[in-house]
């Protein structure tokens, strides 16, 4: 409890001596982190309904449906967030300090370091009774606490079926799956507060609500295994050379995870964020742009998974909550094939000869790597770095044109901002593939 918010203990480990009965004591310090101590025990409810039938000797359909629940999942926030409805006053009492600062004289460029920051202010831990961030931009003493809670939630339904078939020399299963995955935490990252699906707004958890990062509508996999016939009665070179000969098959093709855009990075003038609460600015989302796809459009590089002009922060309005949601595109999906051919020669009576071939990927598609909470495979991070209106320079041709039309009179809480020298300029692009076409021999001897 020492170490939960508001406080930010540290017992001292000093051994005494008769010279220093009593170790220097220290002070306290701003807390960063802190647990629900309310929290209840997770739990998660499954349940099924499965049918199975012969549909023909030695082969069976399943066709299943199958639910899962999660109730009390760890998840983070922001405890010492601004609320909501004073969100906006962030930026307005920041717009406030730069205009104060730009009248004077100063360089825009330089006003929005030295104006400081109101977020801390508006907190609710760590201020004084007479704080005023308009005046002393600094008398907020505590900024973001991380806060563990136990106060998640997921549910996942899914179709499922499975047919499997036995006849002479083949053996064969395949299965599909139909599902979707909701959840309002990360069921991949649990155990870290460094990640992007802390709340975006503490008071309103449905926000963070949509298809988790582990979803995937669609999975359908199978394998294959024949055995060719000996030739038995044959001549030699047709039963060593033909016959005997097995083949299998893995088949793995599924459509790609869930993705989340981001619209994390600084802006100018707005320490809290787009949405000025100031819980984890890598949480927060920029607006979607209607009609536009998520999928980059017909003529992009392969490599271009995203549609850059589907997502923009441009006219964003400071305090307010995105309109992108969770989990609203799918990442790079699955399709690949495996193919093996082996055969056993027998050499003698107690010697055998085993000659191996397996190839990966067999048709060499290329195949983009996936996506996580922690952008791995794909950059999907929007903003590199927005800018306010009131720290535009009127005078730069990159945003003339924008400062005019969004700030007819130097102040507004909304951004401006220039994708080209803004954003990120590999932003949803694949960053690897997982590899071309592999073929390995091998031959193998047993006695």
């Amino acid at each position: 409890m020492a170490n939960n918010s508001p406080f930010s203990l540290t017992a001292p480990s000093i051994d005494r001596t008769l010279d220093v009965p009593v170790p220097p004591g220290q002070g306290t310090g701003a807390p960063n982190f802190g647990v629900d101590p309310s929290n209840q025990i997770p739990n998660t409810w499954q349940w099924n309904l499965t049918v199975e039938r012969e549909v023909f000797r030695d082969s069976k359909l399943e066709l299943a449906y199958v639910g899962n629940r999660g109730i009390h999942l760890l998840r983070y926030t922001d405890a010492n967030f601004v609320n909501p409805p004073s969100s906006w006053l962030e930026y307005s009492t920041n717009s406030t300090l730069l205009a104060n600062l730009i009248a004077s004289g100063e360089d825009p460029a330089t006003a929005a370091a030295d104006a400081g920051s109101a977020n801390n202010g508006l907190r609710p831990f760590g201020r004084t009774p007479a704080c005023d961030p308009l005046s002393d931009p600094g008398c907020g003493n505590f900024g973001q606490i991380d806060f563990a809670e136990w106060k998640g939630s997921s549910n996942y339904h899914a179709l499922q079926a499975l047919y499997r078939v036995r006849i002479k020399s083949l053996d064969a299963q395949f299965a599909y799956t139909y599902s979707k995955s909701l959840s309002d935490t990360s069921l991949t990252s649990s155990g870290t507060t460094a990640n992007s699906t802390v709340l975006l707004n503490p008071i309103n958890p449905r926000l963070n609500y949509g298809p988790s990062f582990i979803n995937r509508p669609h999975i359908f996999v199978g394998n294959i295994d024949y055995l060719l016939p000996t030739f038995t009665g044959r001549n030699a070179l047709i039963r060593h050379g033909l016959g005997g000969w097995e083949v299998a098959s893995i088949l793995g093709y599924s459509s790609g995870t869930s993705m989340t855009v981001f619209g994390s990075g600084d802006i100018t003038g707005a320490p809290g964020g787009l949405t000025g609460t100031g819980a984890r600015i890598d949480a927060s989302r920029p607006n979607r742009v209607p009609g536009q796809p998520c999928r980059a459009p017909s003529g992009s590089p392969k490599f271009q998974w995203l549609n850059p002009a589907a997502w923009t922060i441009n006219d964003y309005q400071l305090g307010s909550f995105p309109t992108a949601s969770v989990g609203e595109c799918s990442g790079p999906g699955l399709a690949n094939t495996d193919f093996s051919v082996h055969k056993n020669f027998k050499v003698g009576e107690k010697v055998t000869l085993q000659f191996r071939m397996e190839f990966f990927n067999v048709f060499n598609k290329v195949q983009f790597k996936g996506f996580s909470e922690d952008i791995t495979g794909i950059h999907n991070d929007i903003v590199g770095s927005g800018f306010a209106c009131t720290s535009l320079a009127a005078t730069d041709p990159d945003t003339q044109s924008q400062f005019n039309s969004l700030c007819p009179h130097g102040v507004t809480n909304r951004v401006a901002w220039n994708f080209a020298n803004n954003g990120q300029t590999n932003f949803g692009q694949a960053a690897a593939d997982k590899g071309p076409r592999e073929i390995q021999y091998s031959l193998k001897i047993e006695f």
